[in-house]
């Protein structure tokens, strides 16, 4: 990302129903490292995405400073994918857990992040919501843990990894090859379905 300009991005207001699990979720994702207190000259418009039953998703609006990023890799299409289950007879989705916010940035690009929220700034340590490169970020963080021999098996879509084999022994020995490096690499997981 090359943007030696300031951004600034006006405040748009939280509505007043969620704002108490708002201030909730960003007490939580302080705690978690997530987010420091920090200035900046690029300033982003905090966006919320509310989500049944699940905490609210703390997004960028970062459509200024997307202009100026290169896109790196693109995701896989999902029909690719799909192709790839057909003769399987056990089929596994694990869900990363707020799957961007796994993943660190590099001490230069903190800046490209911060926000105005409760008269308070802040910025991202991890891949924030909002950003054209984010999702790449992840794809190539799970590519790198999962590595090369595991790809005709298990391949990652978004935040979703899906372990495919056509017998259950197999299945669980690769289900477990898998799990094992993403605890390696720090990923945590919200749950995953087998489906037979």
């Amino acid at each position: 990302m090359q943007c030696s300009e300031p951004t600034v991005g006006h405040k748009r207001p939280t509505p007043f129903s969620a704002r108490p699990a708002v201030q909730e979720q960003m007490r939580q994702i302080m705690a978690e490292n997530v987010l420091e207190i920090s200035t900046s000259s690029h300033v982003n418009l905090l966006t919320i995405v509310l989500r049944d039953r699940k905490a609210p998703r703390i997004c960028l609006d970062a459509r200024k400073l997307n202009r100026y990023t290169l896109p790196k890799a693109k995701v896989p299409l999902i029909q690719e994918l799909l192709q790839q289950f057909r003769v399987s007879k056990f089929i596994t989705s694990i869900d990363l857990s707020s799957a961007l916010l796994q993943i660190g940035l590099k001490m230069e690009y903190k800046k490209y992040t911060f926000f105005l929220f409760d008269l308070q700034l802040y910025q991202f340590t991890r891949c924030p919501y909002g950003f054209k490169n984010s999702l790449p970020a992840l794809v190539r963080a799970l590519q790198l843990t999962l590595r090369s021999n595991t790809c005709d098996y298990a391949p990652a879509y978004v935040d979703d990894i899906i372990v495919y084999r056509p017998t259950f022994e197999l299945h669980l020995k690769h289900l477990n090859t898998v799990l094992s490096r993403l605890t390696l690499a720090g990923f945590t997981v919200n749950a995953f379905c087998l489906i037979y």
